[in-house]
């Protein structure tokens, strides 16, 4: 993510809303002074079950700011067997 402005002499805290998909992603981040711009980790949680590609969201917020939205799709690693004895 990155801010779009001049002034970067203090930081900027930025909520983050993760919706559907079951993303990991942390409450807040916050770009340093000084920097225009900060890279997070977005997790998934793998459920064991195959429960097929599904859609998740991203929101981030911030004082000041118009919010920045992006749309996912969650790959399922999950794969049917057939098992013959």
């Amino acid at each position: 993510m990155y801010r779009n402005t001049e002034d970067n002499s203090v930081p900027l805290r930025i909520d983050v809303t993760a919706t559907g998909g079951d993303l990991v992603v942390p409450q807040t981040v916050t770009i340093p002074a000084g920097a225009a711009s900060f890279v997070f980790d977005v997790g998934v949680v793998d459920n064991l079950v195959r429960d097929g590609d599904r859609e998740a969201g991203l929101s981030l917020a911030a004082d000041a700011f118009a919010a920045a939205n992006a749309s996912l799709e969650v790959r399922d690693d999950e794969t049917s067997a057939l098992i013959v004895s």
